[in-house]
């Protein structure tokens, strides 16, 4: 087995490890991020697994009984400034394969809502994962594209617009409020789409 297969197997594992444990806590969730570019056709390896989490009626000892020390390092500072809002985000780390997972804070902005409001329930190499949705995955690829200018990002988008048959108003609309707009207009017709999902 290539070592590329065996890094990914040791990634999807420990997703769904983590899933599984913020499922049974109850804490409201959504895998966005290279990974959940996987299912919307992007499929390049990745060591990162991103998802953003609703901290609504939880607290870090609800995150801390949820990942036991023996299995999970957490990073205590940053995930108590993560709950007092001086952080965006903390991250954990399964000892067994020493994958990082961040865990990013949900926002009350009114784009964050809209994200988690439409996220996707999916079939997800074997599992029901709670997925951004394309939509907003190509709204956050154009945000790292317009501040990194990322030639990943760039190819990641035509992807995505490739493949799946995207609600383009939505995209329109929310990419006019985050700035992106002309950047989502030279990218969006760069070539027909030539497979719908």
């Amino acid at each position: 087995m290539a070592q590329n297969e065996i890094q990914s197997n040791d990634i999807f594992n420990a997703l769904f490890n983590v899933i599984e444990k913020l499922e049974t806590a109850q804490i409201d969730y959504m895998l966005t991020g290279s990974v959940a570019g996987f299912f919307w056709g992007v499929k390049r390896f990745t060591q990162d697994i991103d998802i953003v989490i609703s901290l609504e009626n939880i607290t870090p000892e609800i995150i801390e009984n949820s990942f036991s020390t023996s299995e999970y390092y957490i990073a205590q500072t940053a995930l108590l400034d993560t709950f007092y809002g001086k952080a965006k985000m903390f991250n954990i780390i399964e000892l067994a394969s020493y994958t990082k997972i961040d865990l990013i804070a949900q926002t009350e902005s009114e784009y964050s809502i809209s994200q988690f409001k439409r996220r996707k329930r999916i079939d997800f190499f074997g599992g029901k994962v709670w997925v951004i949705s394309p939509e907003d995955l190509v709204l956050s690829k154009l945000n790292w594209q317009k501040m990194n200018n990322s030639s990943q990002q760039r190819n990641d988008i035509i992807t995505i617009i490739d493949l799946i048959d995207l609600d383009t108003d939505y995209i329109n609309n929310w990419a006019k409020k985050l700035g992106t707009f002309e950047l989502w207009k030279d990218l969006s017709t760069h070539r027909p789409k030539h497979t719908t999902r």
